[in-house]
């Protein structure tokens, strides 16, 4: 049985019913619309509260001269993906989206408002009305899509998925599944190669071994069928890098990192440079903002027990070069005369000062001097000790490409995966690194800083 473009093209809406994570009567697309534009009336309003108080902003609130705002504001929004609701669990944060899209919200607001807003939309504007509304709309439209995008994950019914392949791969793609948090929105059953999938309608997306040999034209016929009514068709590989957010080392092919596509922050790069300067500007500003707690935690650290407040510690960084590593010092003094060893839960040598700045990650912000210097960067994997490394590297497959990136303050193994102190969860953590690498871009670099912030507010590791 052969499929013909007929059988692929003409219709076949049964075929594959595609399930909706949010339920079909109130679609997440609207509602999100629905949130941005109660978004953009508060933003207005607050806009001429706080720059003219004493201005009738009722007469113009539900003006139609608003739409030719919102439709720019709408448009830049979809350029950054943050109305996608339907694969919530596979992208990055919808609230990252709704933040990176301030680079061109803000300047289009002035450029807008400029060409057309005091002379054709017939109200009083200007700067300050147009920053503070700028600035207002990002932080509603991100707080509200931070909000929503998690009750969307708290509320997912799960996808069922067909696994074809062997029992051995089946085995061992449940096995790496099970240590993602997210496992819990999935439901997998398993087909031979040589079994043909009954009622492929049932199914959210098929995940094909790549060392299927189809033995029979028909299985063929039915994947590229399903494939070609808007079915998934994913690898083992490309579904937990989707999905699970990382890349499993068992799962990765020796070409696989020469061949796939990614691997965009190498040096010399346009991403490289425009981290660089975001590494740069984000540490002044935010050690400017921090000296207030960094002059008290100072103060608290000496008062404990009189020791040195800071402390240097090498690490390894770029291309396997070491440097100090700078951060306040959080254990009694001497905690490490017996030689190096990993830091544990509930530590004994740890303060109770020490305790406090390291859940609120206080004890990092030294490492801002760090990323001055070029040694470091905001965002990137955590730098390790050379002595713990040595180890590390001569067990774990593919752990020196860590070290093809800069090191980082923040990382998507640290707010992704829980405080760990062996070899296996250094190669869990591993596998969060080299999807990092591997897909790094300016979004996902404001999805970790959000929860990073996250973590912070809720005091999560250690």
């Amino acid at each position: 049985m052969n499929v013909t473009a007929k059988d692929l093209y003409e219709g076949q809406e049964l075929f594959c019913v595609r399930k909706k994570i949010w339920d079909p009567i109130f679609n997440g697309f609207w509602a999100i619309v629905c949130l941005d534009i109660f978004s953009y009336l508060v933003a207005f309003a607050s806009s001429y509260i706080i720059r003219l108080p004493n201005y009738p902003i009722e007469n113009i609130l539900f003006s139609l001269t608003h739409i030719p705002y919102f439709l720019l504001l709408f448009a830049i929004l979809q350029i950054f993906d943050a109305y996608n609701t339907k694969d919530v669990l596979g992208n990055f944060s919808l609230a990252s989206k709704s933040l990176i899209s301030s680079i061109l919200i803000i300047p289009m607001i002035f450029l807008f408002d400029y060409l057309f807003g005091t002379y054709e939309l017939n109200y009083v504007s200007g700067r300050g009305i147009s920053t503070i509304f700028g600035i207002t709309f990002i932080i509603f439209t991100t707080i509200h899509r931070f909000i929503f995008s998690n009750f969307l994950i708290r509320t997912a019914t799960k996808q069922n998925w067909v696994f074809i392949g062997t029992k051995i791969e089946f085995d061992k793609f449940i096995h790496d599944s099970n240590k993602s948090f997210r496992s819990v929105y999935f439901s997998f059953t398993h087909l031979y190669p040589e079994q043909l999938p009954k009622n492929p309608e049932q199914y959210d997306g098929i995940i094909l071994s790549p060392n299927d040999n189809f033995s029979k034209m028909e299985i063929f016929n039915q994947v590229l069928k399903f494939r070609m009514n808007s079915g998934e068709v994913l690898s083992p590989y490309e579904f937990s890098e989707r999905f699970w957010l990382r890349i499993p080392i068992d799962l990765i092919k020796k070409d696989m990192f020469c061949l796939a596509p990614g691997f965009s922050l190498k040096i010399n790069s346009i991403s490289f440079q425009r981290k660089k300067i975001f590494d740069f500007w984000g540490s002044i500003l935010l050690i400017i903002l921090s000296l207030p707690i960094t002059t008290l935690t100072a103060l608290l650290i000496k008062l404990t027990d009189f020791g040195p407040i800071f402390y240097t510690q090498t690490r390894t960084g770029l291309h396997g070069r070491t440097f100090k590593v700078f951060k306040f010092r959080s254990m009694i003094i001497d905690a490490e005369k017996g030689g190096p060893q990993w830091a544990k839960k509930n530590d004994r040598r740890i303060t109770w000062i020490g305790n406090i700045i390291r859940k609120t990650r206080i004890d990092e912000i030294p490492q801002f001097l760090n990323v001055l210097r070029g040694e470091m960067s905001i965002i990137g994997p955590r730098p390790e000790r050379p002595e713990m490394e040595k180890n590390l590297v001569s067990t774990i497959p593919y752990y020196s490409l860590r070290h093809q990136i800069k090191p980082g303050i923040t990382g998507w193994a640290q707010v992704l995966y829980p405080y760990g102190a062996n070899i296996n969860d250094s190669t869990n953590k591993l596998e969060y690194e080299l999807y990092y690498i591997k897909n790094f871009n300016p979004l996902l670099d404001i999805s970790i800083a959000l929860k990073t912030i996250k973590i912070i507010l809720f005091q999560k590791g250690l």
